[in-house]
Formats: structure tokens, C-alpha cells, sequence
């Protein structure tokens, strides 16, 4: 243990050392639009509310799909504990426009520490658990509470990052159990609206899908017109911007493309549709038989949980053709 101090100690330094480059970091990212123009100062942990005296929960989630996964666990914590307060924090701008909308107004929390649905990718653990770090991860894993893996394979793997083993406790990969969440009730109609609209056509999807993959994706989707001229290709992109970058470029091009957000019954011919909106993909997966998950085409991306797509019925694709 006094061989983490030392680390963690030497790690504090670093980021003293660093931190007018972070400075800079963040405002290049407001500057691209990547942080929130206003509230951007709490990345580097200056809170835009005061606390609520009282218990707080603090729920932090990296991307969407992990808030989304957060909210069934905040819900029952609510209803066990109606007193209780509630802070989420995010990574990205896309989880923030979605969930600032739909949390509980209550929601803006110092509790005994937890992470759930917990997982380490192959790499970060091989990155973890080499000699130098190993000390420090373990130091920072016994402050913890609970640690709820995603699956036997992830708790072995804390457990060789030296977690406390009384503290791993298994319920599966709470993606099983989210709640639909961020999709608005025009939403919701708009999908029923679009799973008559695709009756008669044969349809598969690309999700979750890089800049660059799109090109592979649309390749598969013209050699498929060939042979299935009433082929519908949905693209679901990583991020809004690049959806409408795509729609833009086929337009262009002269290809019958429809864009979500514009909730528009398709055209004659339209053999594209493009999603450009936030929080819907859970629906999506019900409206096709066969995902292609993204992330997983070009070299050096390491794919996207297939969960939600399985759970849907699809028949899931990933990695490279």
C-alpha cells in the first residue's frame, strides 16, 4: 500500500504539472463545440449548483448509453429513499442534450462508492496491471463499496487488479433492465409510423458507426441494391454531425436518402435513412432483423456492446467483412 502512496503521489504531481495544458484542452474543445459553452469550468470540478444539504448520490456516466443504463438504478434509489439527493455527471455533449431533458428536475451526491456495470477493456488491463501501475489501480479500487461487473470475466479481472473480493457482488449487464428512456412520445409514434413504412421492404442496420466505416457500409448497401432492389440500408453514425455529413453527401450524389429528425414518410425510391437523433437506438434494433455494429470496421477501433441488438432479435455482425 505504501507502494501506491508513492504512485499516487507522483500522479497528483503530474497533474498539477499538466494542468494549464488541460486548461487549454478545454477550451479548444468548447471551441469545437465538444463542451458546453457555459458550463464547461466543472470538468475541472467546480460545481455551476451548490449542494442541497442532505445525502447525495452521485452517478457519473461517461457516454448515453451508460446514463440510460443509470437511470433505472436512480429511479428505485429515489423510491427507496425519497429524501435522497441526486447528482449525474456526463462525459459528452450528446448523453447531456439528451438526459439534461428528461432527468427529473431534483437531479442535479457523498455516499460510499460503486461502480456498476463495471468493465476494463482488455488493453486498459494489460495497461493496469503492469508493475508500476498495478499499486496504484489496487489503492484505487479498495476505496470502493461495490464494484457490480458486467459478467464473471470483468470480476476476474478486478479481481486480478487486486479489488477487495467482498466487494464484487454479480447481477449481469444492467443494459438488459434500462427502461425506455429519451425517446418523446412523437417519438415513439414516429417509430410504429416507421415499422408500417418498412412492411414492405427488406431491411437491415449499421449502428453505432465511425467516420470512415460509412464507406464500407454504403459499398455493401449498392452491391446489395443489385440483388434486392427494394433493400432499405438504416445508418445509425456515432454522432449527429456525422449523420447529416453523410445525408448531405448522398444527396449530393444523387441517392434517395431520408434523414430522421425530419420525420418524413418516405419517398418513392428512398433506399437510405439515416439516423441523426439521440436516444432512439433500443427502438431501432426492433425494426430490423440483421445489425451490422460499428466501431468495429477499420483498424484500431475495438467495436461497441452488441448487447442491445441481441436483446432486440437481430441477427448481429461485427467486426471486419
Amino acid at each position: 500500500m505504501k507502494k501506491g502512496l508513492v504512485v499516487y503521489k507522483l500522479y497528483r504531481a503530474l497533474s498539477y504539472g499538466v494542468s494549464p495544458l488541460i486548461h487549454l484542452h478545454l477550451r479548444w474543445r468548447r471551441f469545437l463545440g465538444l463542451e458546453h459553452p457555459l458550463r464547461w469550468p466543472e470538468r475541472l470540478g467546480h460545481p455551476s449548483r451548490l449542494r442541497r444539504p442532505g445525502p447525495l448520490l452521485w452517478f457519473h456516466a461517461v457516454s448515453l448509453g451508460e446514463g440510460m443504463i443509470a437511470i433505472p438504478v436512480i429511479k428505485h434509489c429515489i423510491r427507496r429513499m425519497p429524501h435522497l439527493h441526486v447528482l449525474m455527471t456526463i462525459t459528452t455533449m450528446s448523453a447531456y442534450e439528451v438526459l439534461s431533458k428528461s432527468l427529473p428536475s431534483e437531479i442535479i451526491l457523498q455516499i460510499t462508492l460503486a461502480l456498476l456495470n463495471a468493465r476494463i477493456s482488455e488493453k486498459s488491463f494489460k495497461y493496469w496491471s503492469g508493475p508500476v501501475l498495478l499499486p496504484l489501480i489496487s489503492l484505487m479500487l479498495s476505496k470502493f463499496s461495490l464494484i457490480v461487473p458486467l459478467s464473471t470475466e470483468q470480476g476476474i479481472r478486478f479481481q486480478l487488479l487486486q479489488a477487495p473480493p467482498h466487494i464484487i457482488h454479480f447481477s449481469g449487464d444492467l443494459k438488459y433492465v434500462i427502461e425506455d428512456f429519451g425517446v418523446n412520445e412523437r417519438g415513439r409514434n414516429n417509430i410504429e409510423n416507421l415499422r408500417v413504412q418498412l412492411t414492405q421492404k427488406k431491411v437491415w442496420m449499421a449502428s453505432s458507426i465511425h467516420r470512415g466505416e460509412e464507406e464500407i457500409i454504403l459499398g455493401v448497401h449498392f452491391a446489395l441494391m443489385q440483388q434486392q432492389p427494394n433493400i432499405l440500408t438504416i445508418i445509425v453514425p456515432r454522432h449527429l454531425q456525422q449523420g447529416r455529413e453523410i445525408a448531405r453527401k448522398l444527396e449530393k450524389e444523387g441517392q434517395n436518402v431520408l434523414l430522421r429528425s425530419q420525420y418524413e414518410k418516405f419517398k418513392a425510391g428512398t433506399n437510405i435513412y439515416v439516423v441523426d437523433t439521440l436516444g432512439e437506438l433500443r427502438q431501432l434494433y426492433t425494426l430490423t432483423p440483421i445489425a451490422v455494429i460499428g466501431g468495429s470496421l477499420l483498424p484500431g477501433l475495438s467495436g461497441h456492446n452488441i448487447s442491445e441488438a441481441a436483446a432486440a432479435g437481430c441477427a448481429v455482425l461485427t467486426g471486419a467483412f
